[in-house]
C-alpha cells in the first residue's frame, strides 16, 4: 500500500529534474520496461509526494506491480499491454508503460482498507448474468456474455456502474400473452427424438429446447467425471482435471450386483442411453430428465431420445424431492418398450473448488472481475485483511403496509446506525400484505416506499452511508409468475432512491460478490412448492453428514426434513427451480441466471417456512424467515473467522421482541 500524508518534499531544480528522469527511465529499462513522457511526468510527481529521504521503495512497488500484470495480460488501461500485444505498446523488446496505466497501478497501491471494502461488493443482475455453455461434442465450456465486446454489467453497491461501456436499451422481457407451458422438452413422435436436436423451426421454441438440453449436459458431464462411471485405470485420478470423486452417502450409490451395468467389487458402471435400450435386457443405469407427455404420463428422457416409465416400484435411495422436470439417475430394466425403475436417485454432486477445477477459472467469472490465479490470489488476500469488516442484513415478507413491521424496522436500524461499516441491508419481497391490484395500488406503493424513506432518514449515517438492496417477491409490482423476476419498477421507489443515497433494486434471483465470495440471493416458496409437486414421497430423513448444520429450533422436526430436501434438491439439480414450467414458469433465454454451477458460496432464500441453515457440499443455505411473522431476520458474515487454510463464515439469526 502506498502512503500519504502531510508529509513536504521540497521541489528539486530543472537539473535534479532532468537527472531523475534518467535514472528513473533507466531502472525502468533495466526491468524490461519503457516509459512513455507523460507517464514519467505523472509518476515523477508521485515519488516527490511518497518518497522518504532518497528510498526508492515506492518505485520498485509500482515496477514490480506493472510486470506483475504483463505476465497475467492485465495491460489495462487502453495500451499498457505484454509483449504479446501489437506493435504500437513495444519498443524493442520494452514494453511501454502509458499514462493510464500508471494510472491503475498507483490507484490499486493507494487504495486504502475501505477502498478495498467498498470496491469488493458487486450486485449481478439475473438478467445480464454471462452464459456457462458447454459443447458435449468438444467437451469444453465457454463463457458467453451479453456481447461480443460488452463487459458483463456489474453494480457497486454505492451506486456506481463498473462497466465503462454505456449499456443502452437495458431490456427486460415481457410475458407473452401465449405462454407455452408444456413439461416436455420437445413434441412427441412414435421414434425417440432427443432435445439436442430438435425438430421445431421456430426459434423461440428452440432457446426452450436448448435450456433443457444445457440443464442435461451440465449435470451429464459431471456424472460422467464421477469415479463410479470412469473405467478402472482412471478412477485414482479422475478426468477432467478436477479428478474423479466417489458418491457421497446422500447420493446414489449404484449396488455391484446388477446386470451387465457394471463390474463387481471395485468396479465401475456405465450410462447406457436411451436409445441403446431397444433389444437389449438386464439391468441398466440411466441418466435423464423426467417429463409427462400427457396427464399422468411420465417418460425418462435424455440427449438420445424418449422412454415411458413405470415408477409404480420405484425406491428412492437418496434424499431430495422428485418432480417433473427434475434430473435423476435410474437404475432399472426394459420390457416390452418401458422402463421399469428399481431405483432411482439425485445425481451426484461437485463442490465449489472441484466444479471451478474442471470448468476453468476463466469460465466461472460472471463478474468479469478475476482474470487468474494471481488475481484470485490477490482478493483472498484483501479478504483476509478487511473482510471480516462485512455482514449481511437479511430480511423476507418485508410488509411495508405493517405499522408493526415498520416500528420494528426503525428499531433495527437504531442498533445498526452506530456500526462502522454500516451493514448490507437485503429486503425481499413480498413487500405488502396483499397482492395490489386497481389504479388506487399504484399511488400506495410508492406511499409505502415513501413511508420506509422517511423511517431510513430519521438515522442520517444509515441514509448516507448504508447500502440498501431490494428483491422482489411473487406479489410484488411488475411482471408477476415468471423467473427471473425484473427489479421493482424505478416509478414506485423515487421518493426512496431520492432520500436514500445508496438503494439497488435488484432482480429475483441477484448474485453478489463478496471479495472472493459468491451469494445467490432468492425470493420464492421453495418448500412448499416442491412438496405439491413431488412425483414420489421423500425418503426420511436419516440425518446425514452433507447436508448439516442445525436449523433453528422454531423449525419443527417434520419441517427441518422438508427443507432439508428442498435443499438438497436444488443443489443437486443445480438449478433453483427445477420444477414443472406451469408450476414456475421461466424465461427460456435466461435459464442460466437460475443454475446453481458452479455451487455459490451461499445461498440465501426468502422462503416462506420458518428460518433454516443448513451447509450442504461446503455451501450455505439460508432462510431468514418471513420479518412479518415474528420479526425474525438473519444476519450473515461471509467472512466471519480466518483459519489457516480457509475463511469461515457466521450465521446469526436475529428476531425483534
Amino acid at each position: 500500500m502506498m502512503h500519504s500524508g502531510n508529509r513536504r518534499s521540497a521541489l528539486p531544480s530543472s537539473d535534479d529534474t532532468t537527472s531523475e528522469r534518467k535514472r528513473i527511465a533507466r531502472i525502468f529499462r533495466m526491468r524490461g520496461l519503457a516509459v512513455q513522457s507523460s507517464a514519467l511526468d505523472a509518476l515523477l510527481n508521485v515519488l516527490i509526494r511518497e518518497r522518504r529521504g532518497g528510498d526508492d521503495e515506492t518505485l520498485h512497488a509500482i515496477i514490480d506491480e506493472i510486470k506483475e500484470r504483463m505476465v497475467h495480460g492485465r495491460g489495462g488501461g487502453g495500451g499498457g499491454g505484454g509483449r504479446g500485444n501489437n506493435g504500437d505498446n513495444n519498443v524493442g523488446s520494452f514494453v511501454v508503460v502509458t499514462p493510464s496505466l500508471l494510472g491503475e497501478v498507483v490507484a490499486d497501491l493507494s487504495r486504502t482498507g475501505r477502498d478495498a471494502y467498498d470496491e469488493s461488493v458487486q450486485l449481478l443482475d439475473a438478467f445480464r448474468t454471462p452464459r456457462l455453455a458447454y459443447d458435449p461434442m468438444r467437451r469444453n465450456f465457454e463463457l458467453i456474455r451479453d456481447g461480443a465486446g460488452t463487459r458483463t454489467r456489474r453494480t457497486l453497491l454505492h451506486g456506481e456502474a463498473l462497466d465503462k461501456v454505456r449499456l443502452v436499451n437495458v431490456f427486460y422481457p415481457t410475458v407473452s400473452s401465449r405462454i407455452i407451458r408444456i413439461g416436455t422438452c420437445i413434441d412427441l413422435s412414435p421414434s425417440f427424438r432427443s432435445f439436442s436436436f430438435p425438430a421445431p423451426t421456430d426459434e423461440k421454441f428452440k432457446k426452450k429446447v436448448n435450456m433443457f438440453a444445457q440443464r442435461y449436459e451440465l449435470v451429464r458431464q459431471r456424472m460422467l467425471r464421477q469415479d463410479i462411471f470412469q473405467p478402472k485405470l482412471l478412477t485414482t485420478t479422475g478426468v477432467g482435471g478436477a479428478g474423479g470423486r466417489s458418491s457421497s452417502s446422500s447420493s446414489f450409490n449404484p449396488s455391484r450386483d446388477d446386470d451387465g451395468a457394471g463390474g463387481g467389487e471395485g468396479g465401475t458402471h456405465t450410462l447406457t442411453p436411451v436409445e441403446s435400450l431397444l433389444g437389449r435386457g438386464g439391468v441398466r443405469y440411466l441418466l435423464g430428465m423426467i417429463v409427462q407427455v400427457e396427464e399422468g404420463k411420465y417418460y425418462l428422457e435424455d440427449h438420445t431420445g424418449q422412454v415411458p416409465l413405470d415408477l409404480s416400484h420405484a425406491s428412492l435411495l437418496t434424499d431430495g424431492f422428485v418432480t417433473e422436470n427434475s434430473i435423476v439417475l435410474v437404475q432399472g430394466e426394459a420390457v416390452d418398450g418401458v422402463l421399469h425403475v428399481h431405483h432411482l436417485g439425485s445425481p451426484i454432486v461437485e463442490n465449489r473448488s472441484d466444479a471451478i477445477k474442471a470448468i476453468g477459472l476463466q469460465n466461472t467469472d460472471i463478474f468479469d472481475s478475476i482474470g487468474s490465479l494471481s488475481e484470485l490470489e490477490k482478493l483472498r488476500e484483501q479478504e483476509i485483511e478487511h473482510g471480516q469488516e462485512g455482514m449481511f442484513v437479511v430480511l423476507s415478507d418485508v410488509y411495508l403496509d405493517s405499522p408493526a413491521v415498520m416500528e420494528r424496522i426503525e428499531r433495527m436500524l437504531a442498533g445498526y446506525s452506530t456500526f462502522d461499516p454500516l451493514p448490507i441491508f437485503v429486503f425481499m419481497g413480498n413487500f405488502t400484505s396483499r397482492p395490489l391490484s386497481g389504479g388506487g395500488s399504484t399511488k400506495a406503493m410508492m406511499g409505502y416506499f415513501e413511508d420506509l424513506a422517511s423511517v431510513i432518514c430519521k438515522f442520517p449515517k444509515v441514509a448516507s452511508d448504508g447500502r440498501f438492496v431490494f428483491v422482489p417477491g411473487p406479489n410484488d409490482p411488475g411482471v408477476t409468475g415468471v423467473l427471473p423476476r425484473a427489479p421493482i419498477p424505478n416509478f414506485f421507489t423515487s421518493a426512496l432512491r431520492s432520500r436514500v443515497r445508496h438503494v439497488t433494486l435488484a432482480s429475483n434471483p441477484c448474485r453478489i460478490r463478496y471479495f472472493s465470495k459468491e451469494l445467490v440471493f432468492f425470493r420464492d416458496d421453495l418448500v412448499g412448492k416442491m412438496r405439491r409437486h413431488c412425483l414420489l414421497e421423500p425418503r426420511e430423513d436419516d440425518e446425514d453428514d452433507d447436508v448439516g448444520g442445525g436449523a433453528t429450533s422454531s423449525a419443527s422436526s417434520g419441517q427441518r426434513q422438508l427443507t432439508r430436501h428442498a435443499i438438497k434438491t436444488v443443489f443437486d439439480q443445480g438449478h433453483l427451480s427445477p420444477l414443472p414450467l406451469s408450476a414456475s414458469p421461466i424465461y427460456w433465454q435466461h435459464d442460466h441466471a437460475l443454475r446453481l454451477y458452479p455451487f455459490p458460496d451461499a445461498l440465501i432464500v426468502g422462503d416462506g417456512v420458518d428460518q433454516y441453515y443448513e451447509n450442504y457440499e461446503e455451501c450455505d443455505a439460508i432462510n431468514p424467515g418471513p420479518f412479518s411473522n415474528g420479526f425474525n431476520f438473519v444476519v450473515y458474515r461471509p467472512i466471519g473467522e480466518i483459519g489457516k487454510l480457509q475463511t469461515k463464515s457466521d450465521v446469526e439469526f436475529s428476531q425483534i421482541e
